[in-house]
């Protein structure tokens, strides 16, 4: 998708120092939640109900929204979609108020915006044009802020991922780049 700008590269540094981690470190924060938040996590299976009691919604408003949702072993674990699939791996393990806005961000932007593409005289919207990427990625990450899913755990990540890439388009080989991703914390 190309290298980011140098602003974003500067916001990505900003974030990152005015957010630190917390005084607890991440392997005490592991074990705290593996104690007593099993209840918090939702896996595959639930995560499949949620997407299809959203995608019912959609399709209620818009009967040519005929998004599926299939499980799937072939990707590392998380959700994503492709054209009209909504795919979710069976290695699914998120935090419970993770749920909304990643519905928010991957069927109420991604899905809604190819389907209402599709939908439109202009064919070439719903299968995107020259640089839609990263609207369609801010209006997502617009969508988790407005449903209160902009966490700083979720913003640090969003940083770090600015960082990672631009350290790879630069040369930085893999080793360098996991380093200096876990001497921000992650």
């Amino acid at each position: 998708y190309g290298a980011p700008e140098r602003d974003l590269i500067d916001l990505a540094h900003e974030i990152l120092k005015r957010f630190p981690v917390g005084k607890r470190s991440a392997k005490h924060e592991l074990q705290k939640d593996d104690a007593h938040c099993s209840a918090k996590i939702v896996d595959a299976v639930e995560f499949v109900r949620f997407a299809n009691d959203e995608i019912d919604h959609y399709r209620q408003q818009m009967s040519e929204f005929a998004a599926i949702v299939e499980r799937s072993e072939s990707f590392a674990s998380g959700i994503m979609v492709s054209q009209a699939r909504l795919m979710i791996s069976n290695d699914l393990a998120i935090p419970r108020k993770r749920v909304t806005p990643l519905l928010h961000h991957e069927i109420g932007t991604h899905l809604l915006t190819y389907f209402n593409g599709r939908c439109q005289p202009l064919r070439q919207l719903y299968a995107g044009l020259a640089g839609y990427e990263g609207l369609q990625e801010g209006l997502a990450v617009l969508a988790e802020y407005l449903v209160g899913g902009l966490t700083r755990k979720r913003i640090r990540t969003l940083a770090g991922r600015v960082l990672a890439v631009h350290w790879m388009i630069h040369g930085k080989p893999f080793s360098t780049v996991f380093a200096r991703l876990r001497d921000q914390g992650f």
